[in-house]
């Protein structure tokens, strides 16, 4: 008789007379189904150059649109990078960066505000 545990204290009964808990019953049953499965056909086998061929050529084809869009996104955020070091510049107001208490960027109008 086969039972399926509802509870972490419930116990499977996979064979007669033989109890397992929930944790181990994965064990038994990888044993039962353990090379059980078909051999395969000459038709499959037959088939699996072509299956091969078909999923190297998509993942080949998604690594291709995965570059381009790499590129793409390399050359916006490069884009958006120069704009927002224009509108800095071109800002009358000033800014600084300021890393471990050096002054590593202003703009003109700090610089000017600073002489």
């Amino acid at each position: 008789m086969i039972g399926i545990a509802h509870s972490s204290e419930d116990l499977i009964i996979l064979e007669a007379e033989c109890r397992v808990s929930p944790r181990k019953s994965f064990e038994k049953w990888r044993e039962v189904v353990e090379s059980t499965s078909y051999p395969w056909l000459s038709k499959e086998l037959n088939i699996l150059p072509e299956l091969k061929s078909i999923v190297r050529s998509q993942t080949e084809n998604q690594l291709r649109q995965m570059e381009v869009e790499a590129i793409q996104n390399t050359r916006i955020l490069q884009d958006n990078e120069h704009r927002y070091l224009q509108l800095m510049e071109l800002s009358p107001v000033g800014f600084f960066t300021v890393i471990h208490g050096r002054i590593i960027y202003c703009n003109s109008e700090a610089a000017q505000q600073l002489g």
